[in-house]
């Protein structure tokens, strides 16, 4: 069994492309973008649509004749995220908004200067949670980054 690389599947133009949609034209640009995409990705990526058919198959009351939907939908969610973690990162944070669950906790934290550990199963983006919170305080993020070098240069060059 491979392991997983924590790398995204995309390119360094891929990553431009977007960069520049987002820039350019704004953001329900790159998400228009992403409906020639992910079509790409969704006939090209059998191991990972293999993988995510074992994982819906396990969820209870989802038929067979939606793992297939579920799966692109998968697709264009991932793609969705990126482009939002892209566009906050372009300095496009005031069109995002978040919920706030227990965040008063987080607060009395960072007032304090007291330490927290925060743990989560990857939903959502540490990179924007940390954009987001910069102006409630100091906060460091420690987590797994398997990207690639030439994306993160990319990333931090043009954004």
């Amino acid at each position: 069994m491979s392991k997983w690389s924590g790398k995204t599947k995309g390119s360094v133009l891929g990553y431009r492309i977007f960069i520049f949609f987002i820039k350019q034209f704004g953001i329900p640009s790159a998400y228009a973008l992403l409906h020639i995409v992910v079509p790409v990705y969704y006939l090209l990526l059998s191991k990972t649509k293999k993988n995510l058919l074992l994982t819906f198959k396990k969820i209870p009351n989802l038929k067979s004749r939606d793992y297939h939907p579920t799966i692109y939908k998968n697709f264009y969610n991932l793609g969705k995220s990126l482009i939002d973690n892209l566009a906050i990162l372009t300095h496009h944070k005031a069109k995002y908004s978040y919920t706030e669950n227990g965040e008063e906790y987080l607060m009395k934290l960072i007032e304090k200067s007291e330490p927290a550990i925060l743990i989560s199963g990857h939903i959502g983006s540490w990179s924007i949670a940390g954009e987001l919170l910069k102006k409630k305080g100091t906060i460091n993020i420690v987590m797994y980054d398997g990207e690639a070098r030439k994306i993160k240069k990319l990333i931090e060059q043009d954004i």
